[in-house]
């Protein structure tokens, strides 16, 4: 019997996670089934979503999963709040450990556009962009730019104090609000901090930084979608550029750098898991008559918005392939499945435009009766 579940996990640790796989999938047949149930009885998308959530992190304790107290809490748990870094709550994604394929297709996709800013083998002309694209009701923006590394601004940020580990929700609204720059100057040198020290160059860490990880240029993508009418920030991407003198940089880029994804900012969950309902109610009232590509462009926009929020510490990818899947088989379509050595949870995170992710997705699920 084929996996229902995407098998990503195997891959990382054979000798762990293989031999979880087969209970893993028996549990998520299980699982989805259960939530078709709900669906059938009219259950509102959150309680869904905690059954699903109860569910992964049960899973994680029969498992003895590593770091298993995180899977299925939420990053606005008050727990959580205690012991992360409450004014932004977010976490990280690593491209090239989680999803290496993943960290080649941006980098490539990212490479496309800046090829076109260049005004030389080493030289830009132009510093930012925006790409912008409707889809149905929602407007999906990212916003691109190439910051060098003596740019004033960037000293600035650097030498400016991290914002109190314990800044409450509304007081992290307030400054938002109030101070946007100096918010959003916060948020990058958060990602900076930990781009920093996850990959240590040589100039800042002679013994142990790698040639691969030398930078004089950041890329930062900022990726904003629709959210109860409004435009919300929903992650951001942090990666380097170098000039050797050499070497083309983006060509050096798609060879060494590594992406950092940072999730949407904890004070911003809720609104997007609103969001989210209403694109769940859209996926359940399709009709036949719609045609196929309409279910499968819903479903994605879920999973596009779901990746992105990550409401849990760990385990949303599991979650997120429940979602799916329990849709397509409340609408008969009860032997879809993703492909094999695919990581659908972090396809998204890979992705600058809705379009790009799409044109994966379609490819990569297979929907069958």
């Amino acid at each position: 019997m084929s996996d229902i579940c995407s098998n990503y996990l195997v891959g990382t640790d054979p000798a762990y996670y293989g031999v979880q796989q087969e209970d893993f999938q028996t549990e998520s047949r299980r699982i989805v089934a259960e939530g078709v149930q709900l669906i059938k009885s009219n259950a509102p998308f959150p309680q869904l979503l905690e059954v699903f959530r109860a569910r992964r992190k049960a899973i994680a304790e029969k498992h003895s999963t590593p770091a298993k107290e995180l899977f299925g809490l939420s990053r606005t748990d008050a727990k959580s709040l205690e012991t992360g870094n409450s004014f932004f709550g977010s976490t990280t994604s690593y491209l090239a450990e989680n999803l290496p394929q993943g960290n080649a297709r941006f980098l490539g996709r990212i490479a496309q556009v800046l090829s076109t800013w260049k005004s030389g083998l080493e030289t830009f002309s132009r510093h930012q962009g925006k790409i912008e694209e409707t889809v149905g009701s929602r407007t999906i923006f990212y916003e691109l730019q190439v910051i060098e590394s003596n740019d004033p601004f960037l000293g600035q940020i650097q030498r400016a104090p991290l914002f109190p580990q314990q800044t409450s929700l509304s007081e992290a609204k307030r400054i938002k609000t109030e101070r946007p720059e100096e918010y959003k100057s916060n948020a990058l040198k958060m990602q900076l901090v930990v781009l920093n020290s996850r990959y240590k160059s040589p100039e800042r860490c002679a013994r142990s930084g790698r040639e691969d990880y030398r930078m004089s240029l950041f890329f930062l993508g900022t990726l904003r979608a629709t959210v109860k009418g409004k435009s919300y920030l929903l992650g951001r991407h942090l990666t380097w550029l170098y000039r050797d003198h050499a070497e083309d940089p983006i060509t050096r880029m798609i060879r060494c750098s590594r992406t950092l994804v940072t999730h949407e900012d904890v004070h911003l969950i809720g609104d997007t898991l609103e969001e989210a309902e209403k694109i769940f109610q859209e996926c359940l009232a399709w009709e036949p008559s719609q045609g196929l590509e309409s279910l499968q462009r819903s479903v994605a926009m879920l999973r596009f918005y779901f990746a992105y929020c990550m409401p849990h510490w760990r385990g949303d990818g599991a979650i997120g392939d429940w979602l799916e899947l329990a849709i397509y088989h409340h609408h008969g379509f009860t032997k879809t499945r993703h492909k094999q050595d695919v990581s659908p949870p972090y396809a998204p995170l890979s992705c600058i435009t809705f379009s790009d992710y799409f044109k994966w997705y379609k490819e990569e699920t297979i929907i069958v009766e």
